[in-house]
């Protein structure tokens, strides 16, 4: 997650991309981390799950 963080940063940062650009990939960039993290929460709500029923 925080390679993940770091690579957005750096494409908010990028000076020499056009705004409309930027703001297409970090939006994409968005979407898939509020994707991942809903995957993540899942898991572990299946792992909580799996382990109060041992």
């Amino acid at each position: 997650m925080e390679v993940f963080h770091e690579k957005t940063e750096l494409l908010d940062e990028a000076p020499d991309m056009p705004a409309e650009q930027k703001a297409k990939y970090v939006g994409i960039a968005l979407e898939k981390s509020e994707r991942l993290e809903m995957l993540i929460n899942e898991l572990f709500e299946i792992t909580r799950y799996h382990t109060a029923a041992v």
